[in-house]
């Protein structure tokens, strides 16, 4: 089921809009993140209950809402996406109907008809607007901050190169990275999550088994809710043992999957690492 999706006319929403959006989510329990390369709202984990997003994008002529809740398989680990009907997650669900009901109703009841070329105050936007250095969104000028990403601006505003960020590898990792870098992440913790489930089932009876199972599970957790390079490698120098091992062992080629998923996750935090460096100022430690 997708996500749910409505788009307002730009025409009279301002910043205080964004600010009392901003105010209501977070006094009910939503935090503003970025998830796999998005600029949301979030709510939950995924320990007691479904954690739901919901997204603001402002656009010169529209104001768009989107709302999803995903399924967790761990705490921080989820996958599927449904939007604000059915009944899998009616308790996460009931809190995002009444956040969307809000913002519907201060969009669709404060929006005054605006004049062309005007931002309903009677201001002339006329080759008035900039792009925000963060998100690209456009943004009136004058606008202490952007509706979309929540930045902070400046005028005139910087390019990131500009701006020449100084942020640790691990805050980048955490939130500044390319979307790209989340989903590969994700991809390959879950496929991990799904081999780890598996030797669970096979060796529960074998307790050196579960001594792999824990090793394997710590190095995922480690890369993928930690955003931990050190694991990603840790995973794929135990998979090259583990292959070396069990190809001797049995007299044929074993435990090819791990390997792939060692190789894959080395890949996904080396191109973040390329990005960082083109991003970011490193912090000399």
């Amino acid at each position: 089921m997708a996500r749910y999706c409505k788009e307002y006319p730009r025409t009279g929403v301002s910043d205080n809009h964004y600010r009392e959006i901003c105010d209501h989510l977070t006094q009910n329990g939503f935090q503003q993140t970025v998830y796999e390369g998005e600029q949301v709202f979030q709510r939950g984990t995924g320990a007691m209950v479904a954690p739901s997003f919901l997204k603001l994008t402002y656009t010169p002529d529209k104001v768009r809402v989107e709302a999803w809740l995903k399924m967790a398989i761990l705490p921080g680990v989820f996958v599927g996406e449904v939007g604000l009907t059915g009944f899998a997650g009616s308790a996460a669900r009931g809190k995002l109907k009444k956040a969307v009901a809000y913002i519907d109703t201060l969009l669709t009841g404060s929006a005054p008809v605006a004049t062309e070329g005007t931002n309903g105050g009677g201001e002339d936007m006329t080759n008035s607007r900039q792009c925000c250095p963060f998100c690209g969104t456009v943004y009136p000028q004058g606008s202490n901050f952007c509706a979309s990403c929540g930045n902070v601006l400046q005028s005139p505003a910087p390019t990131p190169a500009e701006q020449g960020l100084s942020l640790s590898k691990k805050e980048y990792l955490k939130r500044h990275a390319p979307a790209e870098f989340y989903k590969g992440l994700r991809i390959t913790a879950i496929a991990s999550y799904v081999l780890i489930g598996i030797n669970a089932a096979v060796v529960v009876i074998n307790p050196y088994g579960l001594i792999d199972v824990a090793l394997t599970l710590g190095l995922t957790l480690g890369m993928h809710l930690g955003r931990s390079k050190g694991c990603a490698i840790g995973l794929l120098v135990y998979s090259i043992v583990n292959v070396i091992l069990l190809t001797v062992l049995n007299g044929m080629v074993s435990g090819l999957w791990w390997l792939i998923l060692g190789i894959a996750a080395v890949v996904v935090f080396h191109k973040a690492d390329k990005a960082y460096a083109q991003d970011c100022t490193p912090i000399k430690p």
